[in-house]
């Protein structure tokens, strides 16, 4: 299983994506991105969207 927690993307949020593959995890934690913190995605730039993607990768891990 991977994970990514929300806090570790610089929210204060408890939110844990998890799920079987990559992509699904990575999906999960955008869509939950856009539901609860829409305000605060909407007001990224396209450049600090892009580092996300890369941070998103950078912390996602194998559940134990």
């Amino acid at each position: 299983m991977k994970k990514i927690k929300c806090s570790d993307m610089g929210m204060e949020c408890p939110y844990i994506a998890i799920a079987e593959t990559d992509e699904e995890v990575l999906n999960d934690i955008k869509g939950h991105g856009m539901e609860v913190h829409a305000e605060a995605m909407e007001a990224m730039s396209d450049e600090e969207k892009a580092g996300m993607e890369v941070k998103m990768k950078e912390v996602m891990y194998e559940e134990e």
